[in-house]
């Protein structure tokens, strides 16, 4: 099926918007001159890749989606159960403790009639599942492909490594689809710089070649819209990314500090549990008031921590209200503190047992202002360029895409960026 209003959204997983120059980025930085720049775009509460892409597939904060974080406890039985987003038997289970996955329908629900969704993830599974965990759409990532049927042949996955090699591959094969116009909202999301800057520090060689090859990934797609708009093709392109990094400067044993302090028997028992994020932690528990008011006391106080957001606060930072989720905690960060290559912001990070050390790496998830700063850009012939200097986040892809689409925006927590420059309708 061949349509002629597509969308088209390239996300470049955790690039950061300062990034963005002529030198490392040269096509990324054209198209922000050419395109409605979003200057105080920010990700969400946790910032961390599975979360964000919850949050852009369903066009609402975590809040009303019900995606806590990239590690997060269900109920089993009515004890807490840490689990991994990340991994695909995830999702399956997470039906089966709760009857869903995503708390509010996604782009690939709500397009279905209408060209529905094609996406391509070389981040985690989780990460590119969450875009259609009902199977209305497609989408390939190298842990399995799935479509309307279910799990796609041999023959239609997507075989690519996790590298920058294999981001490039999924890119051609990416553009191949656009060519032919199969779907209506067509995503792509690169792996990288993100995987490389969790691994290397930020400004490193390595780094920056990851940027450059990002770079000409995107660069390739937006000639692919160039020439379908040649052909007549009534475009949308949006590339941004979900959320930026900051240096880690240290880890942090949470669970080792909360027995210090007095909560060994709770963590002992299950009653409370930590769901480390990167830079950020989700704090479950089951006790009564004075534990939990003790708990707040304790974090409070803690020079490890620059914020500390209660069940109370929640909705106000769009922060899931999952059962027994009574802590939000951003790790404490330095956002004028260099690394060696003179990049900007340092945070702490969660140890998790068993992981790399990486310290001096890139990490993420926090309230720290370089892990909050994602970018954004809209392009579209009837668009001026411009920068917008309203504050935008995540939620705004979906309700721009269906705005673009004719389709309906109710239930969505977003405004689209239509709405915010008064502008009725793009395109025919």
């Amino acid at each position: 099926m061949s349509v002629d209003k597509l969308a088209v959204i390239v996300i470049t997983d955790g690039l950061r918007r300062d990034s963005i120059e002529a030198q490392s980025t040269p096509a990324l930085d054209a198209l922000r001159r050419e395109s409605v720049w979003l200057r105080r775009h920010r990700s969400a509460a946790p910032s961390v890749t599975r979360v964000c892409s919850a949050t852009i597939a369903t066009g609402c904060s975590p809040l009303r989606h019900e995606l806590a974080g990239n590690k997060l406890c269900l109920l089993d039985q009515g004890k807490l159960r840490l689990l991994d987003v990340g991994v695909p038997s995830f999702f399956s289970l997470c039906r089966e403790l709760r009857g869903h996955v995503l708390g509010v329908p996604t782009l690939a629900q709500r397009t279905e009639a209408a060209g529905g969704l094609r996406m391509y993830g070389n981040a985690s599974p989780g990460a590119a599942y969450v875009q259609d965990p009902t199977h209305r759409g497609h989408v390939f990532h190298r842990a399995g492909s799935f479509g309307p049927r279910g799990q796609l042949p041999e023959t239609e996955a997507l075989n690519v490594s996790s590298d920058l090699a294999g981001d490039r591959a999924m890119t051609e094969r990416f553009i191949d689809d656009l060519e032919n116009q199969l779907a209506a909202v067509n995503l792509l999301w690169l792996g990288h710089p993100d995987t490389t800057q969790h691994h290397c520090p930020l400004g490193s060689p390595e780094h920056l070649e990851a940027l450059r090859r990002t770079d000409e990934n995107v660069s390739a797609v937006y000639a692919c819209v160039d020439e379908l708009r040649r052909k007549g093709k009534d475009v949308l392109f949006i590339a941004g990314s979900d959320h930026g990094h900051e240096t880690v400067s240290g880890l942090v044993d949470i669970d080792k500090k909360l027995a210090e302090a007095g909560f060994e028997s709770e963590l002992a028992s299950g009653r409370l549990v930590t769901a480390p994020n990167g830079t950020a932690a989700l704090v479950y528990l089951q006790a009564p008031e004075a534990v939990r008011a003790r708990l707040e006391a304790f974090f409070r106080q803690a020079d490890w921590l620059s914020d500390v957001v209660c069940r109370r606060q929640f909705e106000l930072y769009g922060i899931s209200q999952a059962p027994a989720l009574e802590f939000f905690l951003s790790l404490k960060s330095d956002p004028a503190a260099l690394n060696p290559y003179g990049v900007a912001g340092e945070s702490l990070a969660c140890l998790v047992p068993g992981s790399p050390y990486p310290i001096g790496c890139g990490q993420h998830g926090g309230f720290g202002l370089h892990e909050q700063s994602p970018y954004c850009l809209v392009n579209h012939p009837d668009l001026r360029p411009s920068e917008i200097s309203a504050a935008t986040d995540l939620t705004l892809i979906a309700p721009t895409v269906l705005r673009f689409l004719g389709l309906s925006l109710d239930g969505l927590d977003g405004r689209s960026l239509q709405q915010i420059l008064g502008v009725p309708t793009l395109g025919d």
